[in-house]
Formats: C-alpha cells, sequence, structure tokens
C-alpha cells in the first residue's frame, strides 16, 4: 500500500509539473504570447520613431519660415486678427488627428490555473491510486 501510495503522488507532482511547464502563467504557451506582444510593442515603437522623425523633419523645415508657418496655421483653422475665410460651397473637412501610434495591451485573459491544475493532477492521483488497488485485488483472487 505503501508503493502505491508513493507511485500516485509521484504522479500527481508528475501531472502537477507537466501542466504548469505547458499551460502555467510561466510555462511554453504563456511564453509564446509574451513573445507576440514584445514583438507588436517593437512594431509600434518602430512606427512611433518614424512619426517623430516626420514630426522633426517637418519642425527643422518650418523654422524661420513664416510664411510656411501661416499657411499652416491657416489650413487647421488659425488666423490672424483681422483675418477672416470666406467659404464657397461646400465647407472642406479638416483632418486634424495625426496618426500617433497604436495601442497595444496585453490579453487580459491570463488567469492563474494553478487550483485546477492541482484538482486534475490530486484527480489523476487518486485515480492511479485506485486502479492500481484494484488490479491487486484482482491479482489475488
Amino acid at each position: 500500500m505503501l508503493v502505491r501510495l508513493a507511485v500516485s503522488m509521484y504522479i500527481v507532482f508528475l501531472t502537477l509539473s507537466c501542466l504548469q511547464f505547458i499551460y502555467g502563467s510561466t510555462g511554453i504557451k504563456q511564453n509564446h504570447q509574451l513573445k507576440i506582444y514584445r514583438n507588436m510593442l517593437k512594431e509600434n515603437i518602430r512606427e512611433l520613431e518614424e512619426f517623430n522623425e516626420k514630426l522633426r523633419f517637418e519642425l527643422k523645415a518650418l523654422r524661420g519660415n513664416e510664411e510656411k508657418i501661416a499657411i499652416n496655421a491657416r489650413s487647421i483653422g488659425y488666423f490672424k486678427n483681422g483675418e477672416g475665410l470666406i467659404w464657397l460651397g461646400e465647407r472642406p473637412r479638416v483632418q486634424q488627428n495625426q496618426p500617433t501610434g497604436w495601442i497595444v495591451k496585453r490579453d487580459a485573459s491570463v488567469h492563474e490555473n494553478l487550483p485546477l491544475f492541482r484538482m486534475i493532477s490530486l484527480s489523476i492521483g487518486i485515480l492511479a491510486f485506485l486502479l492500481m488497488n484494484f488490479k491487486n485485488k484482482n491479482a489475488y483472487i
């Protein structure tokens, strides 16, 4: 009986270890999800750096060029005192939103499954113990 109990405990430990190794919070599956998340962050950083470079180029072009600054200001709806704008026909829509990257967030479905893994492992261990007991009873009959 002691051997059966030891084997069952070993099966519980082995099952729990395998489940944690594959599906646990630091397991293979979670590691793969973190790699995907890291790649998304790297891509977002790359796009933001490109956008930053574009803005730096535009800023360098605008420095010291009062006429270009005034034209850009008028295109987004800013005017000097005494200036006005007369619309003939349909008013064009002004796009004021600049693409500034995108929101990268982790999947919120990451949960700690340790209680479930313990329950599964213990159930398999109890089942193994009972099956070994059933096999030994049949051997003596």
